[in-house]
């Protein structure tokens, strides 16, 4: 069935030719590097719980602070006071992934942070970190293609999705970008620069890298 999915959106891509904060309320400090580890049900597998560990090093890693927030203290903490723009009862029908922020005018917060949804999978939480220190990276480094264009901002967040998968070699952190890409790509209420920008991705040979790579872990061959 899983190969089947994978053929599927093989077919879509084919188409388009630091710190961790649990609670801004409070501003708890979870163990630095252990986050999801901490978290994980300690009957998990020897894998599972080696994999924890291993997503913890990697948001250990971070530049800026990263806050792992449900979507209400988001919405009720940030944006609510940041002129209201975005209503309470509207941000809690809408499944927000995650934030990075910069020139941040709350009290109590820094003035750079990410913000991830703490209710994604760890593969999700990873994908997050991928695409919003995308955003960071491209910040600081003066991306000229990024400047008022909100599609080539989110075309290289999306492409450091899959560059920082294998630059980790997170097989299950690239599965977890192709099919959230793929949504995006499909659904008809999705954001026009995000969709616009996954068909771009959809273009590169590092998306079909890792669409063939995927294919071949579902086989049972090896690269």
């Amino acid at each position: 069935m899983k190969f089947k999915i994978l053929l599927i959106l093989l077919f879509i891509s084919l188409l388009s030719s630091c710190s961790i904060t649990t609670s801004p309320s409070s501003l708890t400090l979870a163990p630095p590097g252990y986050y999801l580890l901490d978290n994980a049900d300690p009957e998990e597998s020897n894998e599972y719980l080696a994999r924890m560990e291993k997503y913890d090093s990697i948001l250990a890693t971070s530049p800026i602070p990263i806050f792992i927030i449900d979507i209400e203290d988001f919405a009720s903490e940030i944006f609510l006071k940041i002129g209201n723009r975005y209503p309470l009862e509207k941000m809690s029908r809408i499944n927000i992934l995650g934030m990075y922020f910069y020139g941040n005018p709350l009290q109590n917060y820094p003035h750079e942070f990410i913000f991830i949804n703490k209710s994604l999978t760890p593969e999700q939480m990873i994908v997050t970190y991928f695409h919003e220190i995308g955003h960071y990276y491209h910040r600081i480094n003066k991306c000229q293609e990024c400047i008022d264009n909100p599609i080539n901002r989110e075309k290289h967040a999306l492409y450091n999705e899959l560059k920082m998968g294998w630059e980790y070699d997170v097989p299950l952190v690239l599965e977890s970008s192709i099919r959230t890409m793929a949504l995006y790509a499909t659904d008809e209420k999705a954001n026009t620069s995000y969709k616009m920008a996954t068909f771009e991705v959809m273009k590169t040979d590092l998306w079909k890298q890792t669409m063939a790579y995927l294919i071949s872990l579902e086989k049972g061959l090896s690269l």
